[in-house]
């Protein structure tokens, strides 16, 4: 349809053209009747003031004003020829001016027609590179290296055509979101780690989860955007893609401030590119962890090889020093726990306090690992941290000893800083208090065959 109209629009214009040289042509022959000689240079003079008035026929003062000086040229011209040429004369500067309004009119048409098909060709043009931009984009480059994430981003950015992005990742724990950063595109302001709302959901996290996209352009979605950036970033519109690793949400890409907003085909491209850095993420962070879980697990045992056959405080102590290695802290002790429900400390003093009140029930009852966050002093600290003055927060984590016949005793870790422990320690914790469980039985039964064999040596000597 819009070709057709093009055409209907094009034979309209050629008309005019068509039209104004006709009447130009008329205009000319009738005006220069009945002069000859220098009286049809001034007959000459009055067509051109008449078709000038036509060319400017919407700035009607002056046209009127070049209309005037035609006719007035003309009624001069009446004193050098017959007067009987006059009208025909004039009815010659009205064709004139009717020759100047047709082709000022048609100059205006074939201007617009080529403006208009010169946007319509920028416009195709915008096109065919946005979609070689996305199909270059779409087709994975080998030469990209993920690992440097500030080219990452400034790829990522030029691709999808915004002002700025910026990858996130999700810490072990799970507790936040952290920026890859530098990114692209950031002057004054920076991004900032993410901390998801547990009370009532997250407005950001909780559709990234269920690996839906979040566009914000209005006020209210764009404040839930906001907290990804520190004061300076001015926000217009900004489009996060989820990036699932597995079935939990690895992390999340964030691009902004794309002129005109993003369009469905940005979006189809922004979530490639999320799943494309989400499977490279993801690996890494699997070939991490196995890494992580080898060099945990080859410790453990070394260190209940090492343990074997010490006696039970040697172990102890041991298994705190070597605790250091998988589960950084700053102060630690081990609680042992005695049938009546209480407990003493290990190397400290013998006087045994009540279990029944303490965190130290969860973990003997239980036998689970306890989180302690946000302490002070007042709060009892089990590890014998000194957080640094009153007011000063610490963290705990108090690990259960586990041997045959159940939970005996805690190793309790002290970290400075009221967060300190997370989730992800919580495995290690775990298999350490197993570990150090193991060593003291082992030591134990060593330490009772040896007995037996002292016994042996002992009767045989008094027999000879």
């Amino acid at each position: 349809m819009a070709a057709a109209m093009r055409g209907r629009g094009l034979s309209l214009q050629l008309g005019l053209f068509a039209g104004a040289g006709l009447a130009i042509l008329a205009g000319a022959s009738f005006n220069i009747q009945g002069y000859r000689g220098e009286t049809a240079l001034l007959a000459m003079l009055a067509g051109f003031f008449a078709w000038g008035a036509g060319l400017l026929w919407r700035r009607w003062q002056i046209a009127i004003s070049l209309g005037l000086a035609g006719i007035a040229l003309t009624a001069v011209e009446v004193h050098f020829a017959p007067a009987a040429f006059f009208g025909i004369n004039t009815a010659g500067l009205l064709c004139l001016g009717l020759g100047g309004v047709l082709s000022a009119v048609a100059y205006e048409e074939v201007t617009e027609e080529m403006r208009l098909r010169l946007h319509d060709l920028e416009s195709l043009n915008q096109e065919l590179q946005d979609q070689h931009r996305m199909f270059l984009a779409a087709t994975e480059d080998p030469a990209l290296n993920y690992a440097d994430l500030e080219a990452l981003s400034a790829t990522t950015m030029r691709q999808v055509g915004a002002s700025f992005c910026v990858y996130y990742l999700g810490t072990s724990d799970g507790r936040q979101y952290v920026p890859q950063l530098p990114g692209a595109g950031f002057g004054a302001g920076r991004p900032q780690p993410l901390l998801p709302r547990k009370e009532g959901g997250d407005p950001l996290t909780n559709p990234l989860e269920e690996n839906q996209e979040f566009y914000a352009e209005d006020r209210d979605r764009l404040s839930a955007v906001a907290r990804l950036f520190t004061p300076g970033v001015k926000l217009v519109n900004v489009l996060v893609e989820p990036m699932l690793m597995g079935s939990r949400l690895g992390g999340f890409l964030v691009l902004g401030n794309k002129e005109g907003g993003f369009d469905p085909d940005d979006r189809r491209l922004a979530q490639t590119l999320a799943i494309r850095a989400a499977i490279h993420f993801g690996s890494q962070h699997v070939v991490t962890q196995s890494q992580e879980e080898l060099a945990r697990y080859a410790l453990l045992n070394e260190i209940a090889r090492e343990a074997s056959g010490l006696p039970f405080e040697q172990v102890m102590t041991m298994v705190v020093e070597r605790a250091r290695e998988l589960v950084p802290y700053d102060s630690a002790r081990v609680v042992i726990f005695e049938a009546n429900d209480t407990y003493h400390i290990l190397g400290g003093s013998r006087v045994a306090s009540d279990l029944a009140k303490s965190p130290l029930a969860e973990v003997k009852n239980d036998g689970k690992v306890v989180l302690r966050r946000l302490l002070t002093q007042g709060d009892g600290l089990f590890s014998g941290l000194d957080p640094g003055g009153e007011t000063a927060q610490a963290a705990e984590a108090l690990a259960p000893i586990t041997g045959r016949e159940g939970v005996f005793g805690a190793l309790c870790l002290g970290r400075k800083g009221g967060m300190g422990f997370g989730e992800k320690d919580i495995p290690a914790l775990q298999e350490l208090g197993a570990i150090a469980g193991v060593a003291v039985e082992n030591s134990r039964i060593l330490q009772r065959i040896s007995g037996q064999n002292v016994k042996v040596t002992t009767a045989l000597d008094s027999l000879a």
